[in-house]
């Protein structure tokens, strides 16, 4: 069965510059979510003023383009939808390209649909359309509400019935830096660039629209006095007597003290050691291709990259099953993830429990050579009986530069 392309994380189409000159008066002008336009009304979205020609307009997140054209006030334009993790949709729409979107048309309604990944270009920031030279990007659950017949519908003229639901109410909240007053956020619509800052992240995703059952655990130790190590939940939580005996492998799997894969590539971090003990484990992300790691897990081709949104190549994983007891819900242990490898090569690092992937780390949230620490996680939520768990590395567009994760100290509660 064919994955789906999830929504896991959000970035800015362009660079967020939100403000421009304005030849006429000679001053700063802004135009963000919410702020009245002299004579247009109450601004939907956000704008971005990107300085220079043949900017690239990447698509916000994971999602599939629904529809592509052209429209009298938006110019040429594109719609994409974005599935979340929780089974919900948002929509974006990027106006005023260039020229058509890389997408090609595609008609309102028609059913076809353009798998896009997150940062793959859409098209090039334009001025078609009213408005000057700008990208306006619209965040909504709207749908196929989307009205995009005629001119200047994406506006809303005045708060009354008809657009009143995309405001919480006629007075404004705050002012924009040039003085114009600016109306809140009601229903169906978000201010684009605080909905992206607020998803940036997996781990901010996640919490936002995680699934309802098993949860990420948030970062920090397991809540202490109400855990167990039962032999029956995993016979060497800390890989201190049996090493991987209890776990399956594929690629670069070891036992270790000490490690620290970036070596000179990172002269200021230190060998990680044990939280727990004095061993702990280590994959390294070579040895097993991609494919033959989402075979063990049972996921079909290309699931890691289609849940994580990034290219994964090759790299080691392991898993095992843990069986909870009655009163167990929850799992948790200790990871380090330590990249060796530089943007745009986002190696990463995943969980995947009963066939659900979870992103814990990659080479963007650390940093080029960067690494992150011993971290306690886990998941919650879980029933009571056997769980299949895994714990992988993976390099992103090539297969050199090794990135590691370290593995210690599972608990359960």
């Amino acid at each position: 069965m064919a994955q789906p392309h999830i929504a896991t994380k959000f970035q800015h189409p362009v660079a967020p510059d939100f403000s421009y000159w304005d030849s006429t008066t000679g001053a700063l002008e802004w135009n963000g979510f919410g702020e009245l336009n002299a004579g247009v009304g109450y601004h939907l979205g956000d704008d971005y003023f990107p300085t220079g020609s043949n900017i690239e307009i990447g698509a916000i997140a994971n999602g599939y383009a629904i529809e592509s054209g052209e429209n009298a006030g938006l110019g040429f334009y594109v719609v994409v939808r974005h599935d979340l993790p929780d089974g919900t949709e948002v929509f974006s729409l990027y106006a005023h390209m260039e020229s058509l979107s890389t997408v090609g048309e595609i008609e309102k309604g028609s059913g076809v649909e353009v798998q896009v990944d997150i940062g793959e270009t859409l098209g090039i920031v334009g001025s078609t359309g009213t408005g000057g030279y700008h990208l306006h990007l619209e965040i909504s659950d709207f749908g196929d509400k989307f009205s995009l017949p005629g001119s200047g519908v994406n506006y809303a003229k005045s708060y009354d019935n008809q657009y009143s639901p995309a405001f919480s109410g006629p007075d404004p909240v705050s002012y924009s830096p040039d003085g114009d007053p600016v109306l809140g956020v009601g229903i169906g619509i978000y201010d684009p660039s605080n909905f992206i800052e607020s998803n940036n992240t997996t781990a901010k995703v996640m919490a936002n629209y995680g699934p309802t059952g098993p949860t990420m655990a948030p970062e920090g130790k397991a809540p202490e006095g109400i855990i167990g190590k039962p032999s029956s939940a995993l016979a060497d939580p800390s890989f201190e007597s049996d090493g991987l005996a209890a776990w399956t492998t594929l690629g670069s799997a070891s036992i270790v003290e000490h490690a620290d894969i970036d070596g000179s590539n990172n002269s200021t971090d230190v060998a990680a050691t044990a939280t727990d003990g004095l061993y702990f484990a280590m994959l390294t992300s070579f040895g097993a291709e991609a494919n033959e790691i989402e075979a063990l897990l049972g996921l079909s081709d290309g699931a890691i990259s289609n849940r994580t949104g990034i290219a994964v190549t090759n790299g080691a994983v392991m898993a095992t099953t843990i069986d909870l007891g009655a009163r167990e819900d929850s799992f948790y242990f200790d990871f380090y993830f330590d990249s060796n490898d530089y943007a745009p090569y986002n190696d990463v690092a995943i969980l995947v429990v009963d066939g659900e992937i979870y992103t814990l780390s990659d080479v963007n949230a650390v940093g080029d050579y960067g690494d992150s620490g011993w971290i306690n996680t886990g998941l919650t939520g879980l029933s009571s009986g056997e769980h299949t768990v895994a714990i992988a590395v993976l390099n992103t567009r090539d297969t050199i530069l090794d990135s590691a994760i370290y593995v210690d100290d599972f608990s359960f509660a």
